[in-house]
């Protein structure tokens, strides 16, 4: 029986895509003349943003020192806040979702690899921040995703077991680590990765949007 919903943020909840990719190019622009891709992003989507750059570094054999790459980061995520604050898009049936979990007195949580303060700039436009039982981000884990510890400790503060969640996500990286973590995958098509490559991971279901899930699929996951 599930007990509590997860959701990722980017990708699930609103569309922060082009934000990130300008701000990565920007901030990647300062340090190298290589420039930053689209594919970079789509590379490592769903990853945390360090491991990201990592992945672009080391793709071009590019030896970046820890605290350089520690500017790259914070500048990155202050470049992206700012996009974001002028330019979220909550997506569709996003915001009815959640109420209707609510609702149900189901718990909900929010498992991002995007920084704490993105999610708030966020809340700040679209305050549904209190519909969530607990809220973690990816500079609160040590491994991100694919790797499972962000859902297990999304899972641990709601006090439920990983077989009693459910998780919504949009990239592959998010879709396996939910799946490693033992709980049941709603992949959507809101993000930036085909169905094709969704269906590898093997989610429990696929839908176009969240408008589309029905909450009386949660007695049947």
């Amino acid at each position: 029986m599930i007990r509590a919903v997860i959701f990722d943020f980017d990708g699930t909840l609103v569309d922060l895509f082009d934000e990130h990719l300008a701000a990565f190019q920007k901030a990647v622009a300062r340090y190298s003349s290589i420039p930053f891709t689209r594919g970079d992003l789509d590379a490592g989507y769903g990853m945390k943003g360090e491991d990201i750059l990592r992945l672009f570094f080391r793709k071009h054999s590019v030896v970046v020192n820890d605290e350089t790459l520690m500017k790259i980061v914070l500048e990155r995520r202050a470049l992206a806040a700012d996009g974001i604050a002028h330019n979220v898009k909550l997506l569709p049936g996003a915001q009815k979702l959640i109420e209707g979990l609510r609702n149900l007195k189901i718990k909900t949580a929010i498992a991002t690899s995007c920084s704490r303060h993105a999610c708030g700039v966020v809340f700040e436009k679209y305050p549904f921040a209190g519909n969530f039982d607990f809220i973690i981000t990816g500079g609160e884990v040590s491994k991100g995703k694919p790797d499972p510890e962000i859902f297990l400790k999304a899972a641990s503060s709601l006090e439920v077991s990983p077989e009693q969640c459910l998780v919504f996500e949009d990239s592959s990286y998010g879709v396996r680590a939910g799946k490693n973590a033992g709980m049941k995958v709603v992949a959507v098509l809101t993000g930036h990765e085909s169905k094709m490559v969704l269906m590898a991971e093997k989610p429990d279901l696929i839908l176009e949007t969240l408008e589309d899930f029905d909450l009386k699929k949660l007695e049947k996951l």
